[in-house]
This record gives C-alpha cells, structure tokens and sequence, in this order.
C-alpha cells in the first residue's frame, strides 16, 4: 500500500505494508518509522500503486509496536476519488477538494471532500471539469476536512 497525508499533511508517498483489510477499513504497519507524525483524524490517499486507482481513508488508531513500528487503523471514506479545484462566489482563489461520482450499487451519493471552515449546507460552488454543484449534507467532519453530499446545478 502506499500512502500520502492529505491535505495539510503535505503530499510526500510512503510505503506502508497491508496487515488486514476488511469492507470498512484497513490495518497498515510501517517499520522503523522513527515515530512518524500521524495522528487521529488524518485525511490519508491510499493505492496499491503510485499510479492509482486512489481512495481515502481517516486515520482512526494509532499505536506503536515496539520501539518505532507504527500500526495505524484508517477507516474508507471514499474509492476512486478525482482531484478538483473547488471556488465559491465568496471565495474566488481555487481551493483543492476530492470529488467522488457516487455509485448505482449499492446506492452511494456524489461527495465532495474539502478544507473545514468555509463552506455550508446549500452553498453553491464551482468545480473544475464538473461545472457548478450545491453542496447538500455533510456526511463527515473532522478537524481538518468536511464531506458534502453533492447534486449538480
């Protein structure tokens, strides 16, 4: 596996080894990290390959193993996820989200994943590649990130 911290956490890859997957979420252990930064509530991108596909996870346990061996519990958010630039009437400087088409099986609505603070329930924004969306729900809020329920405009 390898794993990206997003979006504060900078954009540098590492090598993580899968210790178990299931439906929601993955076990992954990097060895002799020297106690590397990474806390509950992370935003992580994850692929089998530098390449992609990518999903998204959130760091939800962290323990170490030993003196530097990091074990690190991260729950899915979202599979293949497209990187947008997202810009709102108020706020004309791009800012960088995750965009998520949502599936027909099971049933799954469009997401959109950015920065906390600057966005509301029924705002309208403008999103690269895909025009103007309202931003619906939010379906998950940490510290760092929201998620939005999306429908087009």
């Amino acid at each position: 596996q390898q794993a990206i911290p997003m979006p504060q956490g900078g954009n540098q890859m590492h090598h993580w080894d899968l210790l178990d997957q299931s439906p929601g979420g993955f076990a992954l252990l990097r060895e002799a990290t020297g106690h590397a930064r990474v806390a509950i509530g992370d935003l992580l991108g994850i692929s089998h390959s530098p390449d992609g596909p990518w999903q998204t996870g959130i760091v939800k346990r962290v323990r170490y193993r030993g003196e530097e061996d990091l074990i690190v519990g991260v729950q899915k958010l979202m599979e293949q996820v497209e990187a947008v630039n997202v810009t709102s009437p108020d706020q004309q400087e791009p800012v960088p989200g995750l965009f998520y088409r949502g599936q027909t099986t099971p049933v799954t609505a469009a997401t959109l994943l950015l920065p906390i603070g600057r966005w509301s329930s029924g705002q309208s924004v403008s999103v690269t590649r895909l025009g103007s969306l309202l931003l619906g729900r939010v379906v998950e809020l940490t510290t760092q990130f929201e998620i939005f329920e999306v429908t087009a405009r």
